[in-house]
């Protein structure tokens, strides 16, 4: 089966059932933008009043995207360090077997 949020070219609404993949990859966004927004305050306050919040975030990530994926990857590991391990259901098979 394809994975919910890879099925052509199509882009998941809200009316969809699957939640973003997941809510942890929207909450990494989400950092990696305050962290963008952070390191260049001057160019978002003057994009901010020029466009609005939402046009000066998406213009700030792609004039710095290689910034930005990058961010992306620092916060994505530092999820992975801070998740807890993943618990096995009862009566479900171990990995190790």
């Amino acid at each position: 089966m394809t994975h919910p949020s890879v099925v052509g070219n199509e882009k998941l609404t809200t009316g969809d059932r699957y939640p973003m993949v997941v809510k942890g990859e929207g909450l990494t966004r989400l950092e990696a933008e305050r962290r963008l927004v952070k390191l260049y305050r001057d160019e978002y306050e003057r994009l901010t009043r020029r466009r609005g919040h939402v046009d000066a975030l998406r213009s700030m990530v792609k004039a710095h995207k290689t910034r930005y994926n990058a961010l992306l990857r620092e916060v994505r590991d530092r999820r992975e360090l801070t998740r807890p391990p993943r618990q096995l259901e009862a009566g479900s098979p171990s990995r190790a077997a």
